[in-house]
């Protein structure tokens, strides 16, 4: 089991800090970049609100841009980071 904490450890830090603590700990500002970067607009043309969890790992928030508001969500936690070893997870749009 040691060896299994130190395996995922270190898979977390070679794969990218940051977007490992994305992952477990979602923040507004790394909500707007993912966002901005899911609907191809300059980070700077997408604010974010109500960015909110339903208590089991799904996130949820409203992005507005330029063409509009979108209703998004994403899975989080640290379980889902340490299993995808820090890669990005996907999240989802529609627009309102």
């Amino acid at each position: 089991m040691k060896k299994f904490v130190i395996m995922i450890a270190a898979i977390a830090l070679l794969s990218g800090c940051e977007t490992f603590k994305e992952t477990a700990h979602p923040t507004v500002a790394g909500m707007q970049k993912r966002t901005a970067e899911e609907l191809g607009f300059d980070v700077n043309k997408v604010k974010i609100s109500n960015l909110h969890d339903n208590g089991s790992g799904m996130n949820f928030w409203i992005a507005d841009t330029p063409k509009g508001r979108y209703a998004c969500n994403m899975d989080s936690g640290l379980i889902l980071a340490l299993g995808t070893a820090g890669q990005t997870v996907n999240i989802t749009c529609h627009k309102q």
